[in-house]
């Protein structure tokens, strides 16, 4: 599968609709989880990407 980014091992691909939005696919996952970041078009792909990352972070920080 093509990625337009990776972050951390986890594949980000952007997808464009009404807005953009971006699938976070876990390493050896085909399928992405249920949290999907947006940006309007006004914010940008950079603004979206930002956000993916941060969805993985929250993602990888221990639970307790």
């Amino acid at each position: 599968m093509k990625f337009d980014a990776t972050h951390k091992g986890y594949g980000i691909r952007v997808r464009r609709g009404d807005r953009h939005y971006a699938l976070i696919f876990r390493p050896g996952y085909t399928r992405p989880p249920k949290e999907i970041p947006a940006a309007a078009d006004d914010e940008g792909e950079d603004a979206l990407l930002e956000r993916a990352r941060q969805v993985i972070e929250r993602e990888l920080k221990p639970q307790g």
